[in-house]
C-alpha cells in the first residue's frame, strides 16, 4: 500500500483521494483491531461482567425495596388521568442530557 510506503520513506500521505480512504481503512482494519476494542465487544464484555457480579452478590432487602417502591410509583401514576400523570424520561434522553452537560 502506498500509505505505508510513504510513511516508511518519510513522505506525507495523500489523503485527498477520498475514494481510496475507505478501501484502505477496510484493508488495514484487522491490524487496527489488534490495538483497540470495538464498542459492541466492550458492551458485551461489560454485560457479561455485570451479570456475573450480580449473580455473585446477594441482593439486599434495600435493593428489592427500592424496585418495589418504584413499581408502586408507576402504578399510582398510571391510575391518574392522562393530564395529571408525571412524565418520565427514557434512558436515551437521560444519557443525552448527561453527554451534553460534559
Amino acid at each position: 500500500m502506498s500509505f505505508y510506503r510513504d510513511l516508511r520513506e518519510g513522505r506525507d500521505s495523500n489523503f485527498s483521494q477520498d475514494e481510496y480512504l475507505e478501501e484502505t481503512y477496510q484493508k488495514i482494519y484487522k491490524k487496527i483491531a489488534r490495538d483497540f476494542i470495538h464498542i459492541e465487544d466492550f458492551k458485551e464484555i461489560m454485560r457479561d461482567m455485570f451479570s456475573e457480579v450480580l449473580l455473585d452478590l446477594e441482593l439486599s432487602l434495600e435493593l428489592r425495596r427500592n424496585a418495589f417502591l418504584k413499581a408502586k410509583e408507576y402504578e399510582k401514576n398510571l391510575n391518574k388521568k392522562l393530564s395529571e400523570r408525571k412524565g418520565y424520561q427514557d434512558i436515551d434522553e437521560i444519557l443525552v442530557k448527561k453527554k451534553d452537560v460534559k
